[in-house]
């Protein structure tokens, strides 16, 4: 997946900046066939991104380095028993300072509205302090299970119609789409905190939304607080908001206005 590379004396690929590179090639002309034999080879004690931190997971682009699968939660293992919504993630991260940049997660699964058992996932991310930048997310109910971690989010895709982002993550969307496929009334985020000291929740910045008047920016699945500032366009009259959404003042959105939210100072340039 890395365009540029270099072999160094002792035959280890390294790139411009001496990291060392595995490349994926579904055909075997390079180091692996498949993503997770790539991550197989990853030494423990990786010192540069748990288990294997320091991971990036670089594609040439998102339409053309596409990560799918096709479970649901209502799908059975081999015991009979139904697997649930965390084993359908097309791809599960729990390393910490994991990068994906240029590529796409996606479950196929095609969804019936309203059916038990649908939900399907193409991301699940646990590990703290995961950076995915240019990068699309595909499905249809939890299609980005933004399960716990602080995360950063820029210059992405996320598609889907029932809570298409979901969990209980610390987490900045910025520069980024929504795209509702929904056909009726829709629900884009919902939020799993649990309590209302939890330092949790989903700060949208800069917002560019592909979605009918009948979606819904957000429910709660536990405790929680619904709060906006200076929203215009279409949608944005509060006339018809839940009585405790909440309308900031200048004050109060200082905490939540850059990245400030996600302590960038303490590893973000990393």
């Amino acid at each position: 997946m890395e365009m540029r590379s270099y072999l160094n004396n002792k035959g280890t690929r390294k790139n411009s900046m001496g990291l060392a590179v595995i490349v994926v090639a579904k055909d075997g002309t390079w180091d692996s066939e498949t993503l997770q034999g790539a991550i197989d080879m990853v030494l423990a004690d990786n010192a540069h991104r748990k288990t294997k931190p320091y991971i990036s997971l670089i594609g040439i682009e998102p339409n053309k380095t596409l990560l799918t699968w096709n479970a649901k939660a209502s799908d059975k293992d081999e015991h009979g028993k139904e697997i649930g919504t965390v084993k359908t993630a097309t791809v599960d991260v729990g390393s910490d300072y994991f990068c994906a940049n240029g590529v796409t997660f996606q479950n196929t699964i095609v969804a019936k509205p309203g059916v038990e058992g649908m939900k399907v996932v193409a991301l699940r991310i646990t590990g703290d302090r995961a950076v995915f930048y240019n990068v699309r997310f595909l499905g249809y109910q939890d299609t980005l299970y933004d399960h716990e971690g602080v995360h950063y989010y820029y210059n992405c895709f996320i598609e889907g119609a029932v809570d298409f982002i979901f969990g209980n993550g610390r987490s900045l969307f910025e520069n980024y789409t929504l795209n509702s496929i929904a056909q009726g009334i829709g629900f884009i985020a919902a939020s799993h905190r649990n309590l209302v000291e939890d330092n949790t929740g989903v700060l949208f910045l800069e917002l560019e939304n592909h979605w009918n008047w009948k979606n819904i920016l957000g429910k709660s699945m536990g405790t929680v607080m619904f709060g906006e500032f200076q929203c215009s366009d279409e949608g944005s009259y509060t006339t018809e908001r839940v009585q405790w959404s909440k309308l900031f003042t200048q004050e109060e959105i200082h905490p939540f206005e850059d990245k400030l939210y996600i302590d960038e100072q303490e590893w973000l340039g990393l």
